[in-house]
């Protein structure tokens, strides 16, 4: 699910949001594809992909992937943009 639909949106603005959640997804997806064996944080893919959204949105993104089997989450960790420790993903399907 690309969109979590908290907000109780519908007809055409809850397609654009979903829509738009899917091009996150998308674009994301992308960069770990590119980057094969890089691991990366929610903040490293926000600052490296210049998406225009909330943390949370990566996050999200992030999440469904890998529920999805895209990603894998790592045991390592980073700091991120708001100093707190955050954990790394990386690229697992071939």
């Amino acid at each position: 699910m690309s969109y979590h639909n908290t907000t109780n949106e519908h007809g055409t603005k809850l397609k654009a949001s979903i829509d738009k959640a899917k091009s996150q997804d998308d674009i994301i997806l992308e960069y770990f594809k590119n980057n094969k064996g890089v691991k990366l944080s929610p903040s490293m893919i926000l600052e490296r992909t210049k998406l225009k959204c909330p943390i949370t949105s990566v996050r999200r993104s992030i999440s469904d992937l890998t529920a999805t089997g895209y990603l894998n989450k790592t045991e390592e960790k980073a700091v991120g943009i708001y100093g707190k420790p955050e954990y790394l993903w990386k690229y697992y399907k071939s």
